[in-house]
């Protein structure tokens, strides 16, 4: 009792200290300056002492300690991969929780990237380590760039080895759709984390946009875009096709919509175009005024000199119905 007394004066002092509108961050870590080494308490397991290179700053330490005590693994088997200054815009080091008020004054920090168990982690420190703010763990493109290659392997029918990531860059969709706007489909305004990744094969790019856990992916280099509508039938066909191989066919006035992949020659074919013509826009619509008249474009992404001829015109937009009654019979 005697103990308690002489401890409550000490307590009060501490939390007279606190600044009331400060909501300290439920992860804050406080650490010794000098601790000689950092205890991880695992489930069902006493806490045994974990060595650290004496050459971290309290802020990396503090940042390792918080980490481990979050998965249950000894602080020297995480990995630091990078440990950058930042200026926070608030006293929650940049980092927003439902809730939690934050004072509005700059804090000078870190922001730390560690490892462990092959997933990354990013931690919010201020100058001192005495507090960390811990993110969601880093989402790694890796699921995203597989999804995407094997996807572009099975429509070029080669093997996985042959195709090369260029790039694989995390970024916000504006919608549902992963900010690929097909013909015919409605789209929830709805932001969407995900990937842009870009591919090689046979020395042409693709580029593919997918979700974050890569369970919807979608090409996004579109060849051409073809249209048929109107006539005696009230006809409504839309067929959008990629340079990856992927057909999107849309039914617009029954609703139905199809996906197919192109075959090896009408890949070719494609191929031939985009790299011979440069981007052409087709036009063999009815004259305006005629009864029941018939609206028949298409439009060729193509990235060559030269201008389509009539006959071109004509074989290309010839090919877009191919490929749509083949995709609907």
């Amino acid at each position: 009792m005697r103990i308690l007394r002489a401890l409550l004066p000490g307590l009060a002092l501490i939390l007279t200290a606190c600044s009331p509108r400060l909501i300290p961050l439920p992860t804050q870590t406080v650490l010794p300056t000098q601790p000689p080494a950092l205890e991880t308490p695992a489930p069902g397991k006493p806490p045994s002492a974990t060595h650290l290179p004496v050459d971290l700053t309290a802020a990396q330490r503090a940042a390792l300690a918080s980490l481990s005590q979050s998965l249950g693994v000894p602080a020297d088997q995480i990995k630091i991969i990078s440990t950058d200054p930042v200026t926070w815009p608030n006293g929650c080091l940049g980092v927003t929780r439902i809730g939690v008020l934050c004072t509005q004054s700059e804090v000078p920090g870190f922001k730390i990237i560690l490892e462990s168990g092959g997933t990354q982690y990013e931690l919010h420190t201020n100058q001192a380590g005495t507090s960390v703010a811990p993110t969601e763990p880093i989402q790694t493109p890796d699921a995203a760039e597989q999804a995407a290659v094997i996807q572009l392997a099975q429509n070029l029918g080669i093997d996985k080895s042959q195709i090369k990531v260029v790039s694989a860059d995390p970024i916000e969709f504006p919608d549902s759709c992963l900010g690929i706007q097909q013909q015919g489909v409605m789209c929830a305004q709805i932001v969407t984390p995900g990937y842009l990744i870009v591919l090689e094969a046979n020395g042409r790019q693709y580029e593919y946009h997918t979700n974050e856990n890569a369970s919807a992916i979608m090409p996004a280099s579109v060849s051409l875009i073809w249209t048929q509508q109107g006539g005696i039938a009230g006809l409504c066909q839309m067929l959008d096709v990629y340079l990856s191989g992927e057909i999107y066919g849309q039914n617009c006035k029954s609703g139905d919509g199809r996906m197919g992949v192109l075959s090896s020659a009408d890949r070719k074919q494609l191929e031939t175009w985009t790299d011979s013509l440069g981007s052409t826009l087709i036009d063999l619509s009815d004259p305006k005024g005629v009864a029941d008249g018939m609206t028949r474009q298409a439009t060729l992404n193509g990235t060559g000199q030269k201008k389509a001829t009539d006959a071109q015109e004509h074989a290309i937009f010839a090919f877009g119905q191919k490929l749509y009654m083949n995709l609907f019979h």
